[in-house]
């Protein structure tokens, strides 16, 4: 009995108002017949073309007729021919110029008989299996005359003879060969292999000829006509590597659902693992197998590994279609791409039903839905904390509270404390949290243990959505006590300790060349392990700026060599800092390698266009247009295990830090030293390095007073474009001063801080005061010398306007 997928059938609501089979069957054929859907997709036999940009099936060597090897894009003799070169040290541009193309040892695409138009062809000459057992027997007898047989005097006196129609196995799209049975040559050949289930029995076989026909196929007896049409209807399909694939047989929901993924996945720029057509028709196999349907009720038990993911990416698109965004409240998920977003490196579908009780999930999707509407954050971070903080309660209240804590009309203060002792005496304990969270490496649910962070961390999730449920009146809607709410407490800050520099021993081990050799080491498939950690200890930027570094990110201004990267965390892009040669040295050799693996897979060199959307790093899987960058994972992994074997504790981000604290010990000033590894606010940066910051004593100068605005001009970045605010967090936020080089220097500094930040002089009246032209910094100081003016002789500027 086949298992629905959990993750569209299993439902909290089994009622909820969704979408019949009938509905979803209408949808997706509109979809399907749109405009926009390639015409391909629409029929029974999807025949798709040798050079399709997502399902094409030939061998990229020029002129090669032969179809490609599973995941390879070279066929089976040439991808043999790349392997013994590759070792010798030659590369695929090579290859691909001196590699002979192939011809196939069979037809890509069945072709009819030059004599019978309704029957196949077999064999060089393109004749049926009836007139190519004729042209042997005539030219065995011109022979014996001692004459030479002549293809084209024969081919004139044969007469047609009529067709077999389609194979009698349901999934087989192909013509039936002249025989009574009716089966392609394949699937006979197949039939005699298992045994002939049916003992389907033919009639004279020396007068096949002059019975052939679809209606003239003589008496066929059989064992078991039975078995024989249950073969007939389960018997797979013979895969052939040509760009055919068969739909024949199934249901007509599964049908559609395939037809309208294979389409969308083809149309989307989302980078996603390649699929190959057999995988496709051994999946539409199994369905027909199991007499599935849908795919939501597909058991994938039985498919290859590939085969699984496919499906379930499958069932991921098909979701969206399924449900409108009001169907996942009842249903008890949540799915960002109805709103257009998708987080990196995080599916759409967030799971709900770990949460029992169903005011608390409605509230967490009110929650969500908010968060999307007006501020949608950067990552997956606050959706996951909000929801395991609310799993816990759910959990708790399903344990302990009155009927399982479904009825929030029961739930007092008394059950709120109760939880909250609980949570602190598992982290003072060590005990596992009472939820399954899943695992954030993907390795499953797993049963971890309580810290004090990690409920803190539930504090303030269950906090603020109440909060926003009691702000919003869902939960007096729901009949929640006020009470039940308030008493949850804060979480807290979190008792982390701070990422101080690394010691100067442990610097010296982490940048000798022996050490960075045996990173090297662990760098299997050289996705640049060592490039980005040297890069990091040079430039001393986060670890995903240089991870996620473009192909054309080194140039040079004024003979000075340059770095371009991305510091997406403060909204600043595309933003230059000075490098090293030796840096540059290594970079532009990282760059020869990218470039070759391009090649490698397109059998071209990048345009000036794709030049700047290739990343540097490219990862090795899901990356088609190499446009994904290697993961922080891997990275923090290869590190964590060099670190380790050199017995040495620390971590990536120490480098930033370190990098500071050398520059200011050099000599440099805050000014200078603090915007190249590019830290989000002074007050912050100086945290780590208190032992270098210069002691000043009260009313004498400021190492970011006078001095350091002079110094402006220089401390600032290079930026070859305009500063762009992070996403999110209105227009108008910018989370770093702008240092200018007007008279005051330091003057645009962000709006919720410069009454704070802003250093006035004497007798200036406040920012706030300012509102025409408060945001423009070459006008700001004289406006306010001029209303201070006005205010000390008693006049007003009146409609005369501040300028000066």
């Amino acid at each position: 009995m086949s298992t629905p997928h959990p993750s569209i059938s299993l439902l909290v609501n089994r009622h909820a108002a969704t979408r019949t089979v009938t509905d979803r069957l209408e949808i997706l054929h509109a979809l399907i017949a749109a405009p926009n859907v390639d015409p391909i997709f629409g029929g029974d036999v999807l025949r798709i073309p040798a050079e399709h940009p997502a399902y094409g099936w030939r061998c990229k060597v020029e002129d090669c007729q032969r179809s490609k090897e599973g995941h390879w894009d070279l066929c089976h003799r040439h991808q043999d021919q790349w392997m013994a070169l590759r070792a010798n040290g030659a590369t695929y541009t090579s290859f691909l110029d001196i590699a002979e193309p192939l011809q196939t040892r069979s037809w890509s695409e069945p072709k009819p008989c030059l004599i019978c138009p309704e029957l196949p062809a077999v064999g060089h000459m393109g004749l049926c299996t009836v007139h190519a057992k004729r042209w042997t027997g005539w030219e065995r007898w011109m022979r014996k005359k001692g004459e030479i047989p002549h293809f084209d005097d024969w081919l004139p006196g044969q007469s047609s003879l009529p067709g077999m129609g389609k194979c009698r196995v349901l999934a087989c799209s192909e013509l039936a060969d002249p025989h009574p049975i009716r089966l392609c040559s394949r699937h006979r050949t197949l039939y005699n292999r298992q045994g002939q289930p049916g003992d389907a029995r033919v009639p004279d076989r020396r007068q096949r000829a002059q019975r052939a026909g679809a209606d003239n196929h003589g008496v066929i007896t059989y064992g078991n006509e039975a078995a024989f049409n249950h073969w007939c209807r389960t018997a797979p399909v013979i895969v052939r590597m040509t760009g055919t694939l068969s739909l024949l047989g199934l249901r007509p929901l599964v049908k559609a659902e395939l037809q309208w993924t294979l389409s969308n996945h083809a149309s989307t720029s989302i980078e996603g693992a390649y699929w190959p057509l057999r995988f496709i028709q051994s999946i539409a196999q199994h369905c027909r197998d199991q007499e599935a349907a849908s795919l939501t009720d597909l058991d994938l038990e039985g498919l290859t590994d590939h085969c699984q993911k496919i499906v379930k990416a499958m069932l991921c698109e098909l979701r969206l279609v399924y449900f409108t965004r009001q169907d996942t409240k009842q249903s008890g998920f949540f799915e960002t791409e109805h709103y257009g977003i998708r987080f990196p490196n995080c599916s759409s579908h967030f799971d709900l039903t770990c949460i029992s009780q169903t005011w608390l999930r409605d509230i967490l999707w009110d929650f969500y839905d908010d968060l999307m509407r007006n501020n949608p954050p950067r990552s997956q971070t606050t959706f996951k904390a909000i929801r395991r903080a609310c799993s816990e309660l759910s959990a708790y209240l399903l344990a302990q509270a009155p009927a399982g804590g479904n009825d929030p009309h029961r739930l007092t203060e008394q059950h709120m404390l109760d939880f909250v002792t609980d949570q602190r005496h598992r982290a003072r304990n060590g005990l596992p949290p009472l939820g399954l969270h899943k695992d954030p490496g993907g390795r499953g649910r797993k049963q971890s243990r309580a810290t004090p962070d990690a409920v803190g961390r539930i504090f303030t999730g269950v906090r603020r959505l109440l909060r926003f449920g009691m702000d919003e009146g869902l939960t007096t809607a729901a009949g929640v006590d006020r009470r039940f709410v308030t008493a949850v407490p804060t979480g807290g800050s979190s008792r982390g300790g701070r990422r101080h520099p690394f010691s100067d021993d442990v610097a010296r081990a982490l940048a000798t060349d022996d050490n960075l050799f045996l990173l090297e080491q662990h760098d299997a498939e050289d996705r640049g392990l060592r490039d980005i950690w040297e890069t990091l200890v040079f430039t001393g930027r986060r670890a995903n700026e240089v991870i996620k570094l473009r192909l054309e990110c080194v140039g040079r201004i004024n003979d000075l060599p340059v770095l371009w990267h991305d510091q997406t965390k403060v909204g600043n892009l595309d933003e230059g800092i000075r490098i090293p040669e030796r840096l540059v040295d290594r970079l532009r050799v990282r760059q020869d390698k990218t470039v070759d693996r391009f090649v490698e897979r397109h059998g071209r060199k990048p345009t000036p266009e794709e030049r700047t959307l290739i990343a540097l790093f490219p990862r090795r899987s899901r990356n088609r247009a190499g446009l994904q960058s290697v993961s922080y994972g891997f990275f923090q992994t290869g590190f964590s295990t060099w670190v380790n074997e050199l017995d040495i504790r620390g971590v990536p981000h120490q480098a930033r830090h370190t990098l500071a604290t050398k520059l200011l010990k050099a000599g440099a000033n805050l000014c200078q030293a603090l915007p190249r590894p590019g830290f989000r606010s002074h007050g912050r940066a100086l945290r780590p390095h208190r032992q270098h910051r210069p002691q000043v004593e009260r009313g004498s100068q400021h190492p970011l007073g006078r001095r350091a605005r002079r110094c402006g001009t220089r401390a600032s970045p290079i930026v070859r474009r305009a500063h762009v605010p992070r996403t999110g967090r209105g227009a108008g936020h910018r989370p770093h001063p702008t240092i200018h080089a007007g008279r005051r220097g330091l003057l645009h500094l962000p709006a919720r801080r410069r009454r704070q930040r802003l250093p006035l002089e004497h007798g200036l009246p406040q920012l706030r005061q300012i509102r025409t032209l408060r945001r423009r910094p070459r006008l700001l100081a004289p406006q306010a010398r001029a209303m201070a003016h006005a205010r000390r002789t008693g006049s007003h500027p009146g409609n005369r306007g501040l300028l000066p």
